[in-house]
């Protein structure tokens, strides 16, 4: 996640952080550091010990210095953390005697920002904290939103705009005609207004493959079957019971299809998108990847893919299925299509029985902004209705191997933090009832660094399902151990 609040890249307007946390463990300190580049990649000068501070040199002084010179300091806080704070044991303790010394020359201007790892506020939360307001990083899933909320927080920036006041509608003055606006347009921003290719290029590159060190747009693998598995890092429980809006086209030309993605991006460009992935699957095997322009390219070439099936021997189907989501903070957007089989490489693909629309997790407040989504359909009716996915929960105690790695940080080539795997599959491990693909994608927290050496161990995979027209797909979610060799 890349959020954009600096005004330029001058280093001088850029603030600057100290981070105070605990060495509680190993895990915990990849935890810190991988915060860390996150918070430099946003243009944040984060000073740390890991980074910063050297063998031999004195290690008060680092702290005193860091706490003085720096505009904010992080608190990691933790119960070890806590117990370390109010005991002023170790270098934590030397910290907190600091803070605490100086903590009330900052009573109006925030200079303290707590943030909790693990624990919960009873026990994570030190003595001359207490009254903070703090920023949770408890649950991993939402750790794209917590660190939107603190590099805001570091910038001074408000993450939620104060809507405008309204006239009061109780007023003597216009009573009789006035009309009381609940939606808000302020969500739609006219295109022209935003550079929609930078969008898609940042989502394209949130997430990346690296097979055999080089990056690919897509994975391929070999199946049993046609069912659409599309793997994504999603909690299955927040969609128990959701509503759904869907627009059903008997064909469109990739072209097309292309200018749908790209109007669904600049109309909801203001949402955090956290996870773009999609999936084409037939017969004998599917590909996997991550990210709308990666979609798109997969789908075009899908002249080139079929000529390595056949110089692989192996059977070119009828037709495949093809699968894109987009999960951000109030649902999934999804387009599931069936591209025609390409029998020329200069043929141009065309996509049948196209399903195009949103899975809420509860009925959305401002409808407009989908109402105009929609007209490029020349859709102006549209029907809001409940859809309860099968939710597939399946405990698994395996160890996996590494294929290729997913990479989260971009930013830094391929020096980036790993956050998932492509392994194997087997059937112990397999959550699928009607088809099998030989590769699963495994995720993890914390993350870790492409140079570790780490043994996986699958713990869970859960499935949803996905509403379509003429074919099954599903959300399949590996999570994973990950420990340091």
């Amino acid at each position: 996640m890349m959020v954009n609040l600096k005004s330029d890249t001058n280093e001088e307007n850029n603030p600057t952080c100290f981070i105070s946390y605990s060495w509680d463990n190993e895990e915990h300190k990849k935890w810190v550091m991988y915060l860390a580049s996150k918070l430099q990649s946003n243009g944040i000068k984060v000073t740390l010990d890991e980074w910063h501070l050297q063998a031999g040199e004195d290690l008060h002084l680092f702290m005193e210095e860091s706490i003085r010179n720096c505009d904010y300091v992080v608190i990691v806080l933790t119960p070890n953390y806590t117990k370390k704070a109010n005991n002023r044991e170790g270098g934590v303790g030397y910290e907190n005697s600091i803070i605490t010394g100086n903590i009330h020359k900052h009573l109006r201007k925030v200079k303290y920002i707590p943030i909790i790892k693990s624990g919960n506020i009873d026990n994570s939360i030190p003595e001359y904290l207490a009254g903070k307001k703090y920023i949770s990083f408890l649950e991993e899933r939402k750790f794209e939103d917590n660190l939107k909320a603190l590099v805001h927080a570091l910038y001074q920036k408000k993450i939620n705009d104060i809507p405008p006041l309204g006239p009061n509608p109780f007023s003597k003055k216009e009573t009789s005609n006035h009309h009381i606006n609940l939606e808000s347009s302020n969500d739609i921003i006219e295109n022209e207004f935003i550079n929609t290719n930078e969008i898609l290029n940042e989502e394209n590159n949130k997430y990346i493959l690296i097979e055999s060190g080089q990056k690919i747009p897509y994975l391929s693998s070999k199946s049993i079957n046609s069912e659409c598995i599309i793997y994504a890092n999603i909690i299955h429980e927040e969609y128990e019971n959701t509503v759904y809006l869907q627009h059903y086209e008997d064909s469109l030309h990739i072209d097309n299809l292309e200018s749908v993605i790209k109007r669904y991006y600049s109309t909801f460009f203001a949402n955090h998108h956290r996870v773009s992935a999609f999936s084409i699957n037939q017969e004998t095997c599917s590909w996997f990847g991550y990210g709308p322009l990666n979609f798109i390219t997969a789908i075009k070439d899908q002249y080139h893919r079929y000529k390595d099936l056949k110089l692989r021997g192996e059977k070119i189907p009828h037709h495949e299925i093809a699968y894109f989501i987009d999960e951000w903070k109030d649902g999934i957007f999804f387009i599931g299509c069936q591209p025609s089989k390409v029998t020329k490489k200069e043929d141009s693909v065309i996509v049948g029985r196209v399903n195009i629309g949103f899975i809420f997790k509860k009925m959305p407040f401002d409808t407009k902004k989908y109402t105009d989504f929609f007209e490029y359909f020349q859709k102006t009716h549209l029907f809001y209705e409940p859809f309860k996915p099968l939710l597939k929960t399946k405990i698994i105690n395996s160890k996996v191997n590494c294929e290729a790695f997913i990479i989260d940080n971009p930013h830094k080539e391929y020096g980036g933090w790993v956050c998932g795997i492509v392994g194997s599959n087997s059937k112990e491990i397999n959550v699928s009832d009607s088809s099998f693909i030989d590769k699963i994608v495994v995720n993890f927290i914390p993350y870790h660094e492409l140079s570790d050496k780490c043994e996986y161990n699958i713990n869970s995979a859960k499935s949803m399902s996905l509403p379509t027209s003429g074919f099954t797909a599903r959300i399949v979610n590996y999570k994973a151990n990950c420990d340091l060799i």
